[in-house]
């Protein structure tokens, strides 16, 4: 069988599943069986790409989700500082674009996310 998009060898069975499944931010892949964009950033930079691809990392709502902090709140005063707030909305640290942008690991998105947790 030929991958979802790649033209990679993948059963269709396991397409169907991956095409099927909702998973957070699923759109920024268009072909689950090929690398994604930035897979070859040192680790550092690829960690935090990758969180905030999967809205898991260090951002006070999961921080208090994890009960590490109390207030969810962001320092720009929104009610919670998601990982998508931090990328999307927040007026202190947006990126250009957004996460559908960040996600291509363009040279800007890699200076943003070095820029990231110091």
């Amino acid at each position: 069988m030929v991958g979802c998009s790649s033209g990679r060898v993948v059963s269709s069975e396991w397409c169907d599943e991956w095409l099927g499944t909702d998973v957070i931010n699923q759109s920024l892949v268009d072909d689950p069986t090929a690398l994604p964009p930035g897979f070859n950033l040192p680790r550092h930079l690829w960690a935090n790409l990758n969180h905030f691809r999967t809205g898991q990392g260090q951002c006070a709502a999961n921080l208090a989700h994890w009960r590490k902090i109390l207030d969810p709140s962001c320092s720009c005063s929104a009610a919670k500082q998601t990982m998508s707030h931090i990328v999307n909305d927040c007026p202190l640290s947006r990126f250009p674009g957004g996460l559908t942008t960040l996600h291509l690991a363009g040279d800007e998105a890699i200076k943003w996310l070095g820029m990231q947790y110091k």
